[in-house]
């Protein structure tokens, strides 16, 4: 039983370090400031600004919106 009991208290101690290194916040440059969440399929525009994909494509639609 004991090799059980060690088994569990290893499995315990590797999951308690694994989860005291969990990064709970990402990095502020990594997040997108559109949708406030890490980029998905970032794209970078030619001023250097980053922006989800699908963020840039719907405040592009939304700004040509006011065109046409």
């Amino acid at each position: 039983m004991s090799g059980v009991k060690d088994s569990l208290q290893e499995t315990a101690f590797i999951y308690y370090h694994a989860m005291a290194n969990f990064i709970l916040e990402a990095d502020e440059r990594l997040i997108c400031p559109i949708c406030k969440t890490v980029y998905q399929e970032p794209w970078q525009t030619s001023c250097g600004h980053r922006f989800c994909k699908l963020c840039l494509e719907s405040l592009l639609r939304y700004a040509l919106s006011f065109l046409y």
